[in-house]
């Protein structure tokens, strides 16, 4: 096992149970994880990358510097030694004058883990700013001005007499941190309303996090039914979306003749039913895609199962077979436009929902696209960080044993 995995799963270990404090649903290791994928993807070293893993571990647990000393080496040590905060009982503005100092004729390693921390977090300063419509330092020591003196402090001493080619890019990426959260808008965001569109940038901004360090191949799939005429629009407007933020997305349709073929037998008519979603879906997920959007091919499969059901055509356990398939493989979100005409088919959802634990969003066909529009992006850009964090929860479950 490489060095680097090991100390990931030592830190996931070290912080098992701590919590964001500003978001207590995301565990606090996914700071420690991103800090090691920055430094992983500007192209350090394995140690490098391992110090990330584990710079918060002597501040923030029960284990020393020593302690990782022995486990993964002194290299690794020293590394980390350099991103802490050496003395505790000073006071803020005292320990940050220190770290300045101490910061600006450090080895270009040790500065990379550094600089990786410091990006990391303010891209979460950022997005959980916008997100929640106030620009917030309470859980980082220092107000807006402490901070931003402090994060410009830091870049003037990391800066100095670098020469590496692997730091600039960190310090590119820092200093246009420090410029998005101290001299833009969202610098005023307790003055003015987030806008939808920076609110869905911030959003996508944490699903990606999210999604790297977990790197789940389970997709979304997003189904729009019930109304062929605003579906197209709709499709066109979420397909734009998520393709220009970074995430592998696919449009698909499916034939929706299924089992209706009277000359087949039970057991043969029964099987079909398995059989072509496992054609139809095999395929799709496992070109990695992320997000897949179909137009009402899945939810009619399911309304005509029920109609099997109902007449005694199919039997349950088949019927529990074709719903493992769906929790096994996808994330299901239901984009349902109410018609008063198709009383059927909302009741259809409401009998799967508890199956299925599918999130069924609710659209009213007279809303104009907009409102559609950002009806949809509303409700299931949560679900999506509410699943990516369950996911992420299971893979820290997976890498403690």
């Amino acid at each position: 096992m490489k060095l680097s995995d090991r100390a990931l799963t030592f830190a996931i270990k070290a912080h098992e149970g701590a919590s964001r404090k500003d978001e207590t649903d995301k565990p606090f290791i996914i700071h420690p994880m991103i800090t090691g994928e920055i430094l992983k993807s500007a192209g350090f070293d394995d140690a490098v990358i391992a110090a990330g893993y584990l710079h918060d571990v002597p501040e923030d647990t029960l284990y020393t510097l020593d302690d990782i000393a022995k486990l993964f080496g002194g290299d690794v040590a020293s590394l980390v030694m350099t991103s802490c905060n050496h003395d505790t009982n000073l006071p803020w503005k005292e320990r940050k004058i220190q770290k300045i100092k101490l910061s600006k004729e450090l080895p270009s390693r040790n500065k990379a883990v550094i600089l990786a921390d410091k990006i990391s977090n303010l891209e979460d300063v950022k997005n959980f700013s916008i997100k929640s419509g106030k620009i917030n330092f309470d859980n980082y020591g220092g107000d807006f001005e402490d901070q931003k003196w402090y994060y410009e402090s830091m870049y003037d001493s990391l800066v100095h007499n670098v020469v590496d080619p692997l730091l600039f890019t960190l310090l590119d990426r820092f200093f246009d941190n420090i410029t998005e959260v101290f001299y833009t808008d969202i610098a005023k965001l307790s003055s003015h309303k987030t806008n939808n569109n920076e609110k869905y940038k911030a959003q996508i901004n944490e699903l990606y996090m999210l999604k790297s360090i977990i790197n789940t191949s389970k997709p979304f799939i997003v189904e729009f039914n019930n109304n062929k005429k605003n579906n197209s629009n709709l499709i066109d407007i979420c397909n734009n979306f998520f393709n220009e933020n970074s995430f592998k997305i696919k449009v698909v349709s499916f034939n929706n003749g299924l089992v209706d073929d009277n000359a087949l037998n039970l057991q043969d008519r029964n099987s079909l039913i398995l059989a072509e979603l496992e054609l139809n879906f095999l395929t799709q997920i496992s070109e990695g895609q992320d997000i897949i959007i179909i137009d009402g091919a899945l939810f009619n499969k399911l309304t005509l199962i029920q109609r099997l059901i109902k007449g005694f055509k199919i039997t349950d356990e088949e019927f529990e077979l074709y719903l493992k398939y769906f929790k096994e493989n996808i994330e299901y979100v239901l984009v349902n436009f109410q018609n008063k005409n198709k009383e059927t088919s909302i009741e259809a959802i409401s009998n799967y929902i508890d199956l299925l634990d599918i999130y069924n969003i609710k659209l009213n066909n007279s809303d104009k696209i907009s409102n559609q529009n950002y009806k949809i992006f509303d409700a299931l850009l949560p679900i999506m960080r509410k699943e990516y964090i369950k996911e992420l929860k299971l893979y820290l479950e997976i890498k403690k044993r």
